[in-house]
């Protein structure tokens, strides 16, 4: 009899998500429309001094035709998005943010493809709407798209896009969307440790898989080319990038903030370090026999991996770490019981967009934001090794 009861509302709970969930979904993300609408006036200093201006050339230039003169230190795929800004009405201001509200929307529609292969079950139908809403109404998500206009959401959504391919074993698309993600941002990079382990861990695809990454940037290139951009500032951005900003950390809670402010003595031995760090990690996952990649712990290693270059690396920026927080969203759905670390994340990083964004003091010590960031670390390295097969095996069996 209990049994029976028990059937019977798990069958009307099912119903009840497969009939509204679509439903909640649609009115969450219409709220999370408006409240990003309500930002879209707010200026900061790369809206005033390098968006809009370089919109502004491009549309005096001709559109797409200016970017062959357009001085910008961000991608062509980028400056793509700017130039079809032009064509089209509204304050370039609010056509940005708007960029960054549909990308926000591609991002959350990953997340739930994600969490519902994790939940096939129809008892768990409203895990992937939970974790739509949770990522999406995130505070860091909202202050790095629409208060701040960045680009951020744009490679994480690849990256995402990336991570629910190699769940599903579909390894071209994986490799493709990751070529856009670094195609976008430099700090796609940092998701390329976890790449290469699951490369060697799984052996279940071809090493020239990797070469979709570099033929995805020429591709990308080729109509900047042609519109007359010079070769040379089309694939030396990121070098740009990198020696622009000769500071060993800006607003950022690294371990960086102990030492002092001397990028060209720590530069070398902290990239020295992180690769070290990496490595070690790698090889131990590699023979530790009883670690096995699967769509449970892949958003840990994909977690670990960004963690420790953000933490490790110098010359990070408060930004840096943006995609550690949207994979941490995967993270807290494979595992619930460990909300702590997601929890931890999502305090420090928008801890650091207030200085520039409202130009006040962060409210955590950077000192203190690179301690928990470094226990964090700890902690997630400590429960992968320790993860429960019987949640991650349940799930595989109602899923065949």
């Amino acid at each position: 009899m209990k049994e029976a009861t028990k059937n019977k509302l798990v069958l009307k709970t099912d119903i009840f998500w497969q009939r509204y969930g679509w439903v909640l979904m649609l009115f969450a993300t219409l709220f999370g429309l408006f409240l990003r609408n309500t930002q879209r006036g707010f200026e900061t200093y790369d809206m005033l001094y390098d968006f809009i201006p370089w919109v502004e050339h491009l549309k005096k230039a001709g559109g797409f035709a200016g970017i062959a003169t357009l001085q910008s230190d961000y991608p062509v795929s980028y400056q793509y998005f700017l130039a079809m800004m032009t064509y089209l009405p509204g304050s370039t201001m609010a056509k940005i943010k708007a960029l960054t509200a549909c990308f926000e929307l591609l991002a959350g529609t990953f997340i739930y493809l994600y969490v519902k292969e994790l939940y096939p079950a129809p008892e768990k139908r409203y895990m992937p709407v939970m974790a739509y809403f949770c990522f999406y109404f995130l505070p860091s998500v909202i202050l790095n798209g629409a208060v701040w206009g960045q680009v951020d959401i744009i490679y994480t959504s690849f990256l995402l896009i990336s991570l629910y391919f190699l769940s599903r074993e579909k390894f071209d698309l994986a490799f493709i969307a990751y070529g856009l993600a670094f195609s976008f941002k430099l700090q796609a990079i940092f998701f390329l440790p976890f790449l290469g382990l699951h490369f060697f861990k799984t052996k279940k695809y071809s090493f020239f898989k990797f070469f979709w990454i570099p033929l995805v940037l020429v591709v990308i290139s080729i109509p900047a080319l042609l519109l007359g951009r010079p070769f040379q500032e089309v694939f030396s951005v990121y070098l740009g990038q990198v020696a622009a900003y000769p500071k060993t950390v800006f607003n950022f809670g690294n371990i960086y903030n102990f030492l002092p402010d001397d990028y060209a003595k720590f530069a070398l031995p902290g990239v020295l370090l992180t690769f070290t760090l990496l490595l070690a990690g790698f090889i131990a996952a590699l023979r530790e026999k009883r670690i096995q990649l699967s769509a449970f712990n892949m958003p840990d290693f994909a977690l670990l991996s960004i963690l420790i270059c953000a933490s490790f690396l110098p010359g990070m920026h408060e930004r840096y770490m943006f995609a550690a927080i949207v994979v941490a969203v995967l993270y807290l759905f494979a595992h619930p019981a460990q909300f702590y670390i997601p929890l931890t994340l999502w305090i420090i990083e928008p801890n650091a967009y207030l200085p520039p964004l409202w130009g006040i003091p962060p409210y955590l010590d950077y000192r203190v934001s690179a301690i928990l960031l470094i226990a964090v670390i700890i902690a997630t390295l400590l429960f992968v090794t320790k993860l429960d097969r019987k949640t991650e095996n349940n799930s595989v069996s109602s899923r065949n």
